[in-house]
């Protein structure tokens, strides 16, 4: 079962919102996505230079891999297009 942009908090949605956006941002904190992870009832394991999520979706579990290793704490760009496949994946997308 996956939780659609409608029940996510507004935090939550405002994180998808920022993800989809036509000229993506360099401002999006990490902390946000792994609080939309979490809202979507992900399975979130980190290490210094990754994040793997495993989301259930429609009986299977997808995973996703990111890349961390910005030290500044915020999605670099070349994330963002990584996140939006694996949110429209998932049946994520903001409305």
């Amino acid at each position: 079962m996956c939780i659609y942009f409608s029940e996510l908090t507004e935090s939550q949605q405002a994180t998808v919102s920022a993800i989809f956006e036509d000229q993506p941002r360099s401002n999006i904190p990490w902390r946000s996505v792994l609080d939309l992870f979490n809202g979507l009832n992900g399975s979130v394991t980190i290490d210094p230079r990754r994040i793997c999520v495993g989301i259930k979706y429609e009986e299977e579990l997808k995973v996703g891999v990111f890349p961390c290793s910005d030290r500044t704490g915020y999605v670099g760009s070349h994330m963002i297009e990584n996140l939006r496949g694996f949110l429209s994946g998932v049946g994520v997308e903001p409305q």
